[in-house]
């Protein structure tokens, strides 16, 4: 803005009128103010003359902020100008003007003996006052409704706007924009939280005030984030305030897609920027997807002239949006720390480099994490490695040892690669790890499924030679037990000529199924030839058996015959015989009756049951034929007993003969069974 040519009070007016917001209006007399040839007689004439609120407050406030010190200390020694000053402190007519005034003679410096002359009260203690006021009106609930609602607001725009700072302090942006965005329409008047009515009536006020002065507010935004930034550590709550920063950072926003100027487009990039080191981290990547997303001529030259400050962006970009997870490859990991490692050079403001600083523990915390899995499962694949090697050389070794010709075979096949030659970083990493350990096992299982068909297979073979063997011994066996039997088995089958299939030798496992069915075949042929034994056995037992069992009638019949006598003389012959030695010796048996029977009945009366065998020899001594029968009948009963044992013996010989046979069978079967 060229105010070189402003020396009278309608030029000012007129280039007042010309500025199209309250932010170039206060421009405007700060530049007059600050100009080396600042036009004091048209800020006189000013105050004589303009009544308007706005152009009247800049420039009782436009004395305050000269900058020249000899015209600065001609003003202080000016009564005519503190009369004014006094004049619109003490009376003036809106808080504005008076707060206006009254900080002025304070700025000014003036004696405060030749000032208590014309005021009643010290000007801090009427300004001090006025801003009280001001602030107590933030409780009221009506207030954006209120008929001075505007004069409030220009009280904000043109006066000491910088208090607002103060009074949101602990605010968070975001959150207040979102709640007082839901009740602005309708207002909250209806609301009874104290808090929460001062907390929307200050947001709207700020809002208010930061759109009123557009590129101004966003320029003391900026230079307030510049303070801080520079502060590092020591920067000031107020200069790091989230509510303007996040205003700020929203209207630069809007703004950018309609500014007129280069000179715009700096301060609103600037913005931008400084908001990419915010507190909040909203306003952070609200910031840094604005500055990437914009496409523009004008834009493009900036990203050119501030190239490390657009790959900030997105490295910051990229960080604040990015979720570390078990997915995150190992590579992106380093890229994120790199870009924190970046970032933490460019970045000034503590808490960002606080937020940054945890972020990086994190990705160094996963990139270690990272690194113990891989070497871990670089050290599992080494040990599976050397386990495996261990035992497909052991598998190895017993095939060659078995057949060379298949070791040879087998030896390329199983074979063991290196481990994968890779890095931590690499994507897929433990994946190949795995890979390569499946690939092992399957060597393993090929060296280890050879070997065991190998062993299969020269296991069958070596028992269908040791049968073949033992069958061919069996059968001498055979022939030495009884030559009948192996000359007949000789001539059923031709088992006993038969041989091993030969030149037979491992080619695959296929071939052990030729050994199988020849091992069949040996059990078919000797089942067959243990039911031909048992049948030939059938027959054979019976035969040789046969002159026992005619031996054993023989004696049979004898012994019956010897019984039928004994039967005979029991009933008949018995009395017969009986009765004729009785006429024979009937003398010596009348002679001896008397007293043999005397004798007979003292013993019974004497001695009872006891004296029966004595009574019965007494009886014999009476009658001398029962002795002879006695005789003939005792004969008789030796006679039956030699039958008997003779009938014994034969059964006995029997009975071995059969055990003796049923052994030879048993022998042989067992001799045909492999």
């Amino acid at each position: 803005m060229n105010c070189k040519i402003l020396n009278s009070a309608a030029e000012i007016f007129e280039a007042f009128n010309a500025c199209k917001n309250p932010g170039e209006e206060i421009d405007l007399f700060e530049c007059l103010a600050t100009h080396p040839e600042a036009p004091i007689v048209a800020f006189v004439e000013i105050l004589q003359k303009i009544k308007l609120e706005p152009i009247l407050a800049l420039t009782l406030q436009a004395f305050g902020k000269i900058t020249d010190a000899d015209v600065k200390l001609r003003l202080k020694q000016s009564d005519d100008l503190l009369i004014m000053l006094s004049e619109q402190a003490r009376s003036g007519s809106t808080d504005l003007i008076r707060w206006a005034a009254a900080t002025t003679i304070d700025k000014l410096g003036f004696d405060l003996t030749v000032v208590s002359q014309h005021l009643s009260e010290e000007p801090g203690s009427i300004a001090q006052k006025i801003m009280q006021f001001k602030i107590k009106r933030f409780a009221d609930q009506n207030l954006i409704e209120s008929h001075d609602y505007d004069e409030f607001l220009r009280f904000w725009i043109y006066g000491y706007w910088y208090k607002l700072k103060e009074l949101t302090l602990d605010y968070e942006f975001w959150t207040l924009k979102k709640e007082w965005e839901s009740k602005k329409e309708r207002g909250w008047q209806d609301s009874h939280d104290s808090q929460k009515i001062q907390r929307l009536n200050k947001f709207s006020v700020c809002w208010e005030v930061m759109n009123a002065l557009s590129l101004r507010g966003l320029n003391q935004v900026n230079l307030a984030l510049k303070k801080a930034e520079d502060c590092g550590e020591k920067a000031s709550d107020i200069d790091e305030n989230e509510v303007f920063e996040g205003i700020a950072q929203v209207l630069s926003t809007y703004q950018l897609t309609e500014f007129s100027s280069d000179s715009d487009l700096q301060v609103l990039m600037e913005t931008q920027f400084h908001c990419l080191e915010s507190n909040n981290k909203t306003t952070r990547l609200l910031a840094a997807r604005k500055i990437l997303t914009l496409e523009n001529t004008c834009l493009d030259k900036i990203r050119d002239e501030q190239l490390q400050i657009f790959h900030s962006t997105e490295a910051l970009m990229e960080i604040e949006t990015y979720n570390i997870t078990r997915k995150t490859t190992y590579k992106k990991l380093e890229i994120l720390s790199e870009n924190i490692d970046f970032l933490e050079k460019q970045l000034k403001r503590n808490k960002v480099l606080g937020e940054l600083s945890q972020m990086k523990l994190l990705v160094l915390d996963e990139m270690s994490k990272r690194k113990s899995q891989f070497a871990a499962a670089k050290l599992s694949c080494e040990n599976f490695r050397k386990s495996i090697h261990v035992e497909i050389d052991k598998c190895l070794k017993k095939i060659q040892s078995i057949s060379t010709e298949i070791y040879e075979k087998v030896f390329d096949e199983v074979q063991l690669g290196q481990l994968p030659d890779i890095s931590v970083d690499h994507e897929h990493g433990l994946i190949l790890f795995e890979d390569y350990k499946n690939l092992l096992a399957e060597k393993l299982s090929i060296a280890s499924s050879v070997h065991k068909q190998v062993l299969t297979f020269y296991s069958q073979l070596e028992k269908c030679q040791n049968h073949h063997e033992t069958i061919q011994n069996n059968l001498t066996l055979i022939k030495s037990i009884n030559y009948r039997v192996y000359g007949y088995l000789a001539l059923k089958d031709d088992l006993i000529e038969i041989q091993l299939p030969s030149r037979i030798t491992y080619q695959n496992y296929t071939q052990l199924s030729l050994l199988e069915q020849y091992s069949t075949y040996l059990k078919n042929k000797l089942n067959q030839l243990r039911d031909e034994v048992v049948c030939r056995y059938e027959r054979i037992i019976p035969s040789q058996l046969s002159p026992l069992d005619t031996e054993i009638k023989k004696a049979k019949i004898k012994m019956e015959a010897a019984k039928n006598i004994a039967d005979k003389i029991n009933n008949f012959s018995k009395i017969l015989c009986l009765y004729l030695i009785s006429l024979l010796l009937l003398p010596w048996t009348l002679t001896m009756m008397v007293p043999v029977g005397l004798l007979i009945g003292i013993v019974k009366i004497f001695f009872g049951e006891a004296g029966e065998n004595l009574t019965r020899i007494l009886g014999l001594i009476a009658a001398p034929g029962m002795l002879i029968y006695l005789g003939i009948e005792k004969i008789i009963y030796k006679l039956i007993q030699q039958y008997e044992k003779r009938l014994e013996y034969q059964r006995i010989l029997r009975y071995e003969k059969l055990e003796s046979l049923k052994d030879e069978e048993r022998q042989i079967l067992n001799l045909l069974s492999i």
